[in-house]
């Protein structure tokens, strides 16, 4: 059974005079409207934002009608302590490592691990 959760993973570039230095991977799973809520939400809440990138998004074979949209994107801020700002329920919103910044192709392996694809 899929669950509405969200999954981010950030990857920080340590370089001097890098902009947006955080890169934040999300996986989100809910229904088209919440996805859509949901993403703003991320995009507003460690704004400034930039790059942010649509790596996939469908509907979940024989879910119910959920959607799994993958996306990343670049931010000057590294830290979300209000995680409830972004998403209500917070024992479905955490922090995955295996869960970075790739094409399509290859999140195939992770998506499938996760259950979100057929």
């Amino acid at each position: 059974m899929v669950r509405r959760e969200v999954r981010w993973n950030r990857v920080t570039d340590t370089g001097e005079q890098i902009r947006l230095r955080h890169r934040y991977t999300i996986a989100i799973i809910n229904d088209s409207r919440e996805v859509r809520r949901i993403k703003e939400r991320f995009l507003e809440y460690l704004s400034p934002t930039a790059d942010v990138i649509d790596i996939c998004d469908w509907t979940i074979p024989r879910a119910g009608g959920l959607r799994c949209i993958v996306f990343s994107f670049s931010s000057d801020v590294g830290l979300i302590d209000e995680p409830e700002r972004i998403y209500n329920n917070l024992r479905e919103f955490r922090w995955d490592r295996d869960l970075i910044d790739r094409s399509q192709e290859f999140l195939f392996p992770y998506l499938r691990r996760m259950g979100w694809m057929g």
